[in-house]
């Protein structure tokens, strides 16, 4: 019994010892294309460009990015998106603004905690698509 209980704590301990060890070895590992977001919201890769998603109640802003994190001219750009609730079959279009720097929209999300965002983005000819799962803020 003895013999069985300091067999079990040896292999707790060395377990736990390796385990920290992975931990700390990956910490600060910067991902490829992981990037912070200028402007507080999420961001996502299309492969060609980042766009920075920020959400406050119904409001949605779209923010376009190079792979420096320079943002880019609206100018050139096409963007539609389609919401989508959970439970639901049908997704609802997500109609965009111009502004200055980003698209803006407004999106009702009829009491959902979460709902799918899909953008898709003509860039230069080619058509970019991303992927957001959005949880609401209240």
């Amino acid at each position: 019994m003895k013999k069985t209980f300091l067999f079990l704590f040896k292999t707790l301990a060395l377990s736990l010892a390796l385990m920290g060890s992975a931990a700390l070895a990956h910490e600060g590992h910067s991902v490829p294309g992981n990037k912070p977001a200028p402007h507080g919201g999420m961001m996502k890769s299309t492969g060609e460009l980042f766009i920075e998603l920020v959400t406050e109640n119904s409001t949605l802003k779209i923010y376009p990015m190079d792979h420096d994190s320079k943002p880019l001219p609206l100018k050139g750009l096409i963007i539609s998106g389609q919401g989508k609730l959970p439970r639901q079959a049908k997704t609802e279009s997500v109609k965009f603004e111009e502004k200055a720097d980003h698209w803006l929209a407004n999106f009702d999300a009829k009491g959902a905690h979460r709902f799918e965002l899909n953008l898709q983005i003509d860039h230069q000819g080619r058509q970019e698509k991303v992927k957001f799962n959005v949880e609401p803020n209240p």
